[in-house]
């Protein structure tokens, strides 16, 4: 019963994905036939290159040049994501012709995203197909399916057909076998083309969930983790569980975070649903280590509820902790508490997914309680609504966001302007052109002055 209960919620949030493209896409077929402190230390850092030749006066220029480049590059980390204007590809009709419904999981630091297009194919059939998409143009991977995660290699790992698909880089497709699981689902992709599974045992009434690790030489169940996961079994219409909720991507060395949920339920009268006790409460977060070990996530407020979200490149893992944005250490312990933005952000997205992502520079990409975007520079500890620069979006549009890359990228729902419904987004971040003229003014004009003084 316990294992039945838990698969229903994983076929509903399935359903979810499924209805998604069948309402948006009877809809579409109706409806269409970095900022300004970034940039003074851009400055700053230019005029301390000057500064810094005159009083060493150092003998090579090409050294003087690089050591220029890079204090300018400095500050272009801070100045793209607060002084972006954003464009973005709508992966809908009218704005790519032969796309009739899409959602995108997950975008790599080279710009490629992966999820699902519903497309025409010659006899004129609907065919939902697993992508790689990039810059309007869509690599089909398998019909019946949507890519879940991709890494740095261009690896996909997703469903078709219900079923765990790998698609490796080099072309073709492998099926994610798991023994002894029951309900698989893909819940990561590292850069090694290692696949966090999540399922449920086969075999193990009394461990709720189970998570693995696959790859193309075989597959290893993290027992170790079965000990979060305690179920009993049903007795006269009594038992308790487990699940996740909340779970991050597959970091470096396979390491990754969830937050867990216990429940219980109590059929009463198994004839009347109507009478049916069911309670659901959050339990405890974790890390794991990536071997056979894992730490407790620490709260400031004991009882708040602690949601993982991304684990990033440098160990940190990023989440909710009650109403508001944490950091946490690798070993646990919570690293800051992030301030709160004032318009107030949504907690999650359609159907459950993500409206919040932060990128291994620390940025962090938000959706707002009135569905617009807002921007945290963790230079300046300070968040901004940058919603107006998305391509003239504003609010009320943005539905998940469900990837945020090291470019300043970040993909999901969004409701286009010509409407329809909601559909896969790739948003970039582009630097304003009067700053970066400006920058490289001041640039071109040190290298001009040290000629001079070289001459002299």
């Amino acid at each position: 019963m316990t294992r039945q209960f838990l698969l229903k919620m994983r076929r509903q949030q399935q359903k979810i994905s499924q209805n998604h493209g069948i309402q948006t896409l009877y809809l579409a077929l109706q409806s269409v036939e970095g900022g300004t402190q970034g940039f003074f230390r851009a400055m700053m850092g230019a005029l301390l290159c000057l500064y810094n030749f005159k009083e060493t006066m150092m003998n090579s220029l090409q050294r003087t040049t690089v050591f220029c480049a890079l204090l300018a590059l400095a500050g272009l980390t801070t100045l793209a994501p607060a002084q972006a204007q954003y464009t973005i590809d709508y992966a809908i009709r009218p704005y790519q012709s032969n796309v009739y419904d899409s959602w995108f999981h997950g975008i790599n630091n080279s710009g490629q995203t992966t999820g699902y297009t519903v497309i025409k194919n010659a006899g004129g059939q609907f065919v939902q197909n697993a992508v790689i998409y990039q810059n309007g143009n869509a690599q089909a991977l398998a019909p019946r399916g949507t890519g879940l995660a991709i890494n740095d290699r261009g690896d996909v790992a997703g469903r078709v057909a219900g079923s765990p698909t790998f698609f490796p880089s080099t072309g073709g497709q492998m099926p994610i076998v798991a023994p002894g699981f029951d309900g698989n689902t893909v819940k990561g992709l590292n850069n090694a083309g290692n696949v966090l599974v999540n399922g449920f045992s086969e075999d193990q009434p009394t461990v709720g969930e189970r998570f693995g690790l696959w790859n193309t030489g075989g597959f290893t169940t993290l027992t170790a983790l079965d000990a979060l996961y305690p179920a009993t079994p049903v007795d006269n219409g009594i038992g308790t569980g487990t699940y996740s909720s909340g779970i991050t991507n597959l970091g470096s060395g396979d390491r990754f975070s969830a937050g867990v949920h216990r429940y219980t339920f109590d059929l009463q009268d198994p004839d009347n649903e109507d009478d049916d006790l069911f309670t659901d409460e959050f339990a405890y977060a974790y890390v794991f280590d990536g071997q056979s070990g894992y730490k407790m996530l620490q709260s400031s407020t004991p009882g708040d509820e602690i949601r993982p979200i991304n684990f990033n490149a440098d160990g940190s893992i990023f989440g909710w902790e009650g109403e508001d944005l944490a950091i946490w250490n690798e070993d646990g312990t919570l690293r800051s508490t992030l301030p709160t933005f004032a318009g107030g952000l949504l907690q999650s997205g359609y159907g459950g997914y993500s409206s919040v992502q932060r990128n291994n520079l620390g940025q962090i990409i938000a959706i707002t309680s009135a569905k617009g975007i807002a921007l945290y520079d963790p230079l300046t500890g300070m968040w901004s609504d940058v919603s107006a620069s998305i391509a003239g979006l504003g609010t009320g549009t943005f539905d998940s966001i469900e990837g945020y890359n090291d470019l300043g990228q970040f993909v999901g729902l969004v409701r286009p302007p010509a409407g329809g419904g909601t559909f896969g987004f790739v948003a970039t971040a582009v630097p304003e052109p009067g700053s970066l003229a400006l920058l490289l003014g001041v640039g071109i004009s040190g290298v001009g002055l040290v000629l001079r003084r070289r001459r002299k």
